[in-house]
């Protein structure tokens, strides 16, 4: 049966603002509305207003920095990447105008990341380290995308780092879980993301990976109890949905399963691996068109799972041959 197809979840911290010298009393009040609007999850509403603030004072590093946040978010949520590049380029105006703005660096280095420049990402992180040595998010952050280059060792040492700096840091000890679980440490892993939760009850990413983490090593029951977690704290969470229907379809419960992954695309329709795997119970299910018509959104969405799809199918196929 499918096993779990675990999902390191690796959500980057934004760090807070700094103040930046005079600002002009109109410039002051468009940012704090288009601050509040942010917080509310605004996001065109903010920009908006921050655009305004900088037509007042064009020179103001903070309000690049900020609408630069603004950007990033929305491009993260649409997934669009002209909001990421235009928030690298509010970043860099933010460093041209104050160079020693470690924040702006940091955060310059998570849309790098978002946009696959992974190398220019970890030059960001190291330069907000090199400024702000106490930084705990830039350790983080940076760590994230050794995680993501595969250079594990570099990334547990990044968030050993980061918890050092900041020893209730939730989200470091869930990617350094993560990191571990990829170095094939499960248990070890496990630990990490229990600390994540204690330092984080409501952490549902943690829930999630461990979760992952415990239907491989066949906790099916445990490990389905914090997809339930997970889903408490978040619904929206695809990937606990995707891992949920795994633990699902590999204790036979195929009509959970297809459910479950039904959800994840539901929230994430371009969610490629939710796809596959919905065409993997539809085909156990004999529902064989059905099946081929995920299968084949799953390729559009995402080639690099050809092999190991084609080879799931292929170990169906073969158990259970097609009536003719």
């Amino acid at each position: 049966m499918q096993r779990c197809f675990w999902l390191a979840v690796i959500l980057l911290v934004i760090s807070p603002s700094i103040s930046q010298g005079q600002e002009s009393v109109s410039a002051a009040s468009y940012l704090s509305r288009g601050s509040q609007r942010f917080a509310r999850g605004d996001l065109s509403g903010a920009i908006d207003d921050f655009d305004i603030a900088l037509k007042f004072d064009p020179r103001w590093a903070r309000a690049y920095h900020t609408r630069g946040l603004a950007l990033y978010n929305r491009g993260l949520t649409r997934k669009n990447i002209t909001d990421l590049d235009r928030a690298i380029d509010d970043y860099t105006k933010a460093i041209e105008l104050a160079p020693d703005f470690a924040p702006a660096y940091s955060d310059r280095g998570n849309a790098r990341k978002a946009v696959g420049n992974l190398d220019q990402a970890i030059a960001d992180y190291s330069k907000a380290i090199e400024i702000a040595p106490g930084l705990a998010a830039a350790y983080n952050n940076r760590g994230a995308v050794f995680h993501a280059k595969g250079e594990f060792d570099r990334a547990i040492a990044d968030y050993d780092k980061a918890i050092e700096l900041s020893p209730h840091y939730a989200l470091a000890y869930s990617n350094r879980g993560s990191a571990r679980k990829a170095r094939g440490d499960l248990e070890g892993a496990i630990r990490d993301y229990t600390l994540s939760i204690e330092s984080d009850s409501l952490m549902a990413e943690a829930y999630n990976n461990r979760g992952a983490t415990l239907c491989a090593k066949g906790d099916f029951v445990s490990g389905m109890r914090d997809f339930d977690r997970a889903l408490a704290i978040n619904p929206r969470l695809a990937e606990a949905y995707l891992n949920r229907g795994a633990a699902r379809a590999d204790t036979n419960d195929l009509d959970g399963a297809a459910s479950d992954y039904s959800k994840a695309i539901e929230l994430e329709p371009r969610f490629a691996l939710a796809y596959a795997n919905r065409g993997l119970v539809l085909l156990l299910r004999g529902r064989t068109a059905e099946a081929e018509a995920d299968f084949e959104r799953c390729l559009k969405l995402n080639s690099g799972l050809k092999a190991s799809l084609e080879g799931r199918i292929r170990e169906i196929k073969e158990r259970r041959p097609e009536k003719r």
